[in-house]
């Protein structure tokens, strides 16, 4: 049966057609932040380069000159993210040199690669699985009626 311990106690089960009505009460499928999903905006036509601020070891600054052109194209790596971009270099450059040694694996590497691919995402240089589409142009309903000119008077 169903219901609790006692015979016949508890909601009765609905019938198909009705459960399928009314569908279940699983939140998992909810989509909390709909806006969190949508694809980012284009980076302006002529993006600035971004310098690497000074003081930088030489191989974050090799970091910072393979992974910039990437983020500067994405729109991401701005005069204000550029900071936070120079950690995420410092970070590939030390999971790089874990990744060589001992710890290979152990929980510090494990720890710096999540890091790394945190910092990858924010700054849009990781995969998301599939191309981002372009917006499609926006159609004046009036533009025919625009082409055509006043031919009334």
């Amino acid at each position: 049966g169903w219901g609790g311990r006692r015979v016949g106690a508890g909601r009765k089960p609905r019938d198909k057609a009705t459960a399928r009505l009314h569908g279940t009460r699983d939140r998992r499928s909810v989509v909390r932040f709909p806006g969190a999903q949508a694809p980012p905006e284009p980076p302006p036509e002529h993006a600035a380069p971004v310098e690497p601020p000074p003081g930088m070891l030489p191989k974050a600054r090799k970091v910072w000159n393979d992974l910039a052109p990437h983020a500067l194209a994405a729109g991401t790596l701005t005069v204000g993210t550029a900071s936070a971009f120079a950690l995420l270099c410092k970070a590939v450059v030390l999971e790089q040199r874990l990744s060589r040694g001992s710890d290979a694996g152990g929980p510090n590497h494990r720890g710096m690669m999540q890091r790394v691919e945190v910092g990858m995402t924010r700054f849009g240089l990781a995969p998301i699985g599939k191309p981002i589409a372009e917006k499609p142009k926006e159609v004046d309903p009036f533009e025919e009626f625009e082409a055509t000119g006043s031919s009334g008077s």
